[in-house]
């Protein structure tokens, strides 16, 4: 039983501060997990808007290298995806994400090999890209289990491993802060035996969420479920022994806007 850990880093701040306390959080439970970057402008910051989030990743891409995790990027522009994605602005997602994928080879020294949207906010032609750009897998959607998409009737030979679980903050609407462990916890309980996957901001999860985060890591440690980076879960799958299914759009609280979510199986 695991769970797969997707952490996304959306902000400088995010690399240069999150990733290092959660990089050691991970250390003291025996667990390792996805890391994934955006490296371009961090319109998050109030003081330095644009400034690119590449500039402050190149430690932390090291840091999470040779902590044992994996990296991947986190589109580009996180904050602009979603509006981006909404209506299908083909040339400018391309742009991004082969952006995306050279500042990570710049930074890291190899091409990335996988992607996560950010708000999971996707579109045909995203998805197409994570199989034009080689990606070997990507955590682009909400769902149950890994699968090979179908977006408006065409298919993308590139695996979605979907996130799984609720997010501490959707769990926050049903707990108090330091408690949102505990939804997530009776989730995963739920479904005793399937490898899950759980995602969370690094940026919440180094400070708000931080105290729930470490509640969730010992209670999953206490019910020996290993925590992993994305990466293990996907070298045990059989990409051509993948169930194929829709790719559709839903709400999801705590999120703006749709969500990339898990649909039937394809022609089922």
């Amino acid at each position: 039983m695991r769970v797969g850990l997707r952490i996304s880093v959306a902000t400088a701040r995010g690399a240069a501060r999150a990733v290092p306390h959660l990089l050691a959080l991970l250390a003291r439970h025996g667990a390792t997990a996805t890391f994934y970057f955006d490296l371009g402008p961090d319109r998050w910051h109030r003081l330095l808007p644009g400034r690119e989030v590449g500039d402050r990743a190149a430690a932390a891409l090291a840091m999470v290298r040779d902590a044992g995790c994996e990296a991947g990027v986190y589109g580009w522009d996180a904050a602009r995806w979603p509006q981006r994605t909404a209506p299908g602005d083909a040339p400018w997602i391309e742009t991004a994400l082969t952006r995306a994928c050279e500042a990570f080879e710049r930074l890291a020294g190899e091409p990335p090999r996988t992607h996560a949207a950010p708000g999971w906010h996707s579109s045909r032609h995203a998805l197409r890209l994570t199989q034009r750009l080689g990606f070997l897998y990507a955590a682009d959607t909400r769902g149950r289990h890994p699968y090979m998409p179908v977006c408006e009737a065409e298919p993308v030979l590139c695996p979605q491993l979907p996130t799984s679980l609720p997010t501490l903050d959707e769990a926050a609407a049903q707990a108090r802060q330091d408690d949102a462990h505990a939804p997530v916890l009776a989730a995963s309980a739920a479904r005793p035996g399937e490898d899950l996957v759980f995602a969370l901001r690094a940026e919440l999860g180094a400070t708000s969420f931080a105290p729930a985060f470490e509640r969730l890591l010992a209670a999953w440690r206490g019910e020996n479920r290993e925590v992993v980076a994305l990466r293990a879960i996907f070298e045990t799958l059989e990409p051509a022994r993948l169930p194929r299914h829709v790719v559709l759009l839903r709400g999801a609280a705590a999120h703006a806007g749709p969500c990339a979510a898990q649909g039937d199986p394809f022609l089922a």
